[in-house]
């Protein structure tokens, strides 16, 4: 009777328990795929027109879409589903290679005598003063704007000594503006509640240019929609003067909310890029969240990001070349 227990048992348990965890496998197959599938659909129709999915759609860029793919792929190809995997893996590598296209550019010039040099830098709020501005300092730029710009009221004379030809204004939300011509007027205020601006009109060689310093909150979860909104007023605006937009947006490039933004400005880098673009994180970046825009009156020669060991955000510089003549007169509001 024992010995019927013992043979009894493993026949009819265990095929029931290899029933469950094949049923189980094949349903956790079915759900990565199911959210892969969704993730591919918000990132490439939807984008961030939802507030309710464009988290998802921060969080997918091309690079990270393509490494769910090759695992997707492994997933189906231990299941011997090699039609499948084949698939994840021809589309893994579409990702890398049309992420590729978008972030590689070969098209600038050499900068003319003329041309206004700008830098803008999301600094971390770095601690280490004298090694930043060595690193500023190298790149010889005539406007040079700051997010989390860590310099404070204290180390304002530090950064005037260090830049003895630059007026230095440290201002609202931790931002900063260094620059050879003069500050004329400032204004500041909140975006929507989802990020900082500071707008100034500046003097330099013997033309106006207004420059934007934007920081726009990088909370997945809060809609930046309202703050774009905000800055799309203020760009119409200002659009047919000679302006500058720079700021860490914490929002990707193919955003849709950018389209209001191509109507009036140009890109930096798309207009001229010359290298990488994507700049965060360091030290492998994969987004593209730090812009430089500048009106249509403006002609971009060229524009390149930068390495850094002091922040997780790279630098970016860029030659304008500005029409002639001054820019005309608009107050600000």
């Amino acid at each position: 009777m024992p010995n019927m227990k013992t043979e009894f048992y493993p026949k009819t348990i265990l095929p029931q328990i290899s029933l469950f965890v094949e049923l189980g496998l094949r349903l956790f197959r079915a759900a990565v795929s199911g959210f892969f599938i969704s993730c591919l659909i918000i990132r490439f129709l939807l984008k961030d027109r939802i507030d309710a999915f464009s988290v998802v759609y921060y969080c997918t860029p091309l690079p990270v879409l393509a490494i769910f793919s090759l695992l997707l792929g492994m997933i189906w190809l231990c299941n011997k589903r090699r039609r499948v995997a084949n698939a994840c893996f021809i589309f893994t590598l579409a990702c890398l290679a049309t992420w590729s296209y978008k972030n590689i550019s070969l098209n600038s010039r050499a900068p003319a005598a003329g041309d206004v040099k700008l830098f803008f830098w999301n600094a971390a709020n770095n601690r280490r003063a004298g090694e930043i501005t060595d690193y500023v300092q190298n790149f010889n730029a005539d406007i040079i704007g700051f997010v989390e710009a860590g310099i404070g009221k204290k180390k304002v004379v530090m950064w005037q000594n260090v830049f003895p030809n630059y007026e230095v204004h440290v201002l609202p939300g931790d931002m900063a503006l260094l620059t050879k011509g003069k500050i004329l007027s400032t204004e500041s205020g909140s975006l929507s509640k989802r990020g900082r601006f500071n707008l100034l009109k500046v003097a330099l060689e013997g033309r106006f240019f207004y420059v934007l310093l934007v920081d726009i909150d990088g909370d997945p979860l809060r809609s930046r929609a309202p703050a774009f909104e905000q800055l799309a007023e203020m760009i119409r605006f200002y659009a047919h003067e000679n302006l500058i937009v720079m700021g860490d947006f914490n929002t990707p490039l193919d955003s849709i909310l950018f389209e209001p933004f191509r109507q009036y400005l140009a890109h930096a880098f798309e207009s001229a890029g010359m290298g990488f673009s994507p700049s965060w994180p360091v030290p492998l970046p994969v987004l593209v969240i730090d812009h430089i825009w500048v009106s249509k009156k403006l002609t971009v020669v060229n524009c390149n990001l930068n390495w850094s060991r002091f922040s997780d955000h790279r630098s970016v510089v860029a030659h304008i070349e500005p029409p002639s003549g001054a820019a005309g007169e608009t107050c600000l509001r």
